[in-house]
């Protein structure tokens, strides 16, 4: 027994040792059984703990992420690590952080971290995320420097199922029945939507579950502070990857943003998710739908001026004003000058004056008439 307690105290010191060196720069803690008197485990904590002190939420080429990942994005702006893109803002934001466990998969080492620490006088912890990444050492025979990888790729080729069909590949739970009559659809769309903006097609990969929780695991979250209650349908779509949740293989928004965005990078965030569900709806309904929930609401607050439409949020957990809205006012501007004149309002500009004045110039709609015009336009709605 006292020689196990003096392995356990040996365990901890070098624990405190490691990441202790620069505590000053950052607040990166061990759990005392990460047993790091194991060499492999040491290096991955170093590896990791040293990532973390190196500005990872900055673009630049870090020697300590594989190059493989490097290079993958840097077609689309040179953001590789993905638990880094998950969170906005940053999940590096200065954020404690303790590593809970470093385990190793046949020479692939999962490293486990908690984002967050206990608030002072005995109230609940703020915990922002429980993540995973993985590590392992650049060559089989561990000569080469360690390096990191997203977890995405290794649980995604592990655990989950791919098909491709068209410009799309598939990735979803053992357990789904993949509808291939929605991915033809999702296909079909794709095309005609690149003929109607004159973008190229490019290749996407979609990734779909029941939940969002499983996708959530599926990139390397265990936990994420999130709104609880009900489970509904939700998209995010991410460089050229599109996840969705409840949505199965035909849900066309997070589409639009991937295959859009790239070339429109001058859009209000109001034209950017009304394009998206003017053409591909949002949580699995069509436009129609939020702009009748939307034009209810607005009837039963007259008070409501929508001459400052652009500082309204939510009208709920399923309706944005900015995707409602924002869709009727791409809608309109579409039936008036078709694709052309659309496409030079996604060229306007991010700013709420000149989106303002993009209203005036192409609709003919002064804001102060914004509030009348917009109620008239949604009383078909009702």
């Amino acid at each position: 027994m006292k020689r196990q307690g003096n392995g356990l105290m040996l365990t901890l010191w070098v624990s405190l040792l490691v990441v202790c060196q620069s505590v000053a720069q950052s607040s990166i803690s061990l759990h005392p059984l990460v047993d790091t008197t194991q060499s492999d485990i040491r290096q991955a904590v170093t590896l990791w703990t040293t990532y973390l002190r190196s500005r990872p939420d900055s673009l630049y080429d870090n020697p300590y992420w594989n190059d493989a990942e490097k290079q993958a994005a840097a077609a689309f702006g040179g953001r590789f690590d993905l638990l880094e893109r998950e969170f906005e803002p940053t999940l590096y934001r200065g954020y404690p952080v303790q590593i809970l466990s470093v385990v190793n998969y046949n020479g692939l080492y999962q490293i486990k971290s908690l984002f967050g620490g206990n608030n002072p006088k005995g109230r609940s912890p703020n915990l922002v995320a429980i993540t995973n990444v993985y590590a392992r050492p650049g060559t089989a025979d561990a000569t080469a420097p360690w390096q990191l990888y997203n977890a995405l790729p290794i649980n995604r080729d592990k655990l989950w199922q791919g098909l491709r069909v068209g410009y799309v590949q598939y990735y979803f739970p053992r357990y789904h029945v993949f509808d291939k009559r929605k991915a033809l659809q999702l296909n079909d769309f794709i095309e005609q939507l690149c003929r109607d903006f004159s973008v190229p097609p490019q290749a996407i990969e979609y990734y779909l579950a029941d939940t969002a929780e499983e996708l959530r695991q599926l990139r390397g979250i265990d936990y994420e502070a999130t709104l609880s209650g009900a489970s509904k349908p939700t998209g995010r779509a991410v460089d050229n990857r599109v996840f969705c949740s409840g949505l199965g293989e035909f849900y066309p928004h997070e589409v639009v943003h991937v295959l859009l965005n790239p070339h429109f990078p001058n859009q209000h965030p109001w034209v950017v998710e009304g394009v998206a569900t003017w053409l591909g709806g949002s949580r699995g309904q069509p436009l129609s739908w939020h702009l009748h929930r939307t034009a209810t609401y607005l009837t039963q607050h007259p008070e409501l001026n929508l001459a400052n439409l652009l500082t309204l949020r939510n009208l709920d957990e399923y309706t944005d004003y900015r995707y409602a809205l924002g869709g009727l006012l791409c809608q309109l501007i579409h039936e008036k000058g078709d694709y052309p004149l659309l496409k030079q309002v996604m060229n306007a500009g991010r700013t709420d004056a000149v989106l303002y004045q993009a209203i005036d110039t192409y609709l003919g709609v002064p804001r102060p008439q914004l509030n009348t015009y917009l109620r008239e336009k949604l009383r078909a709605y009702l």
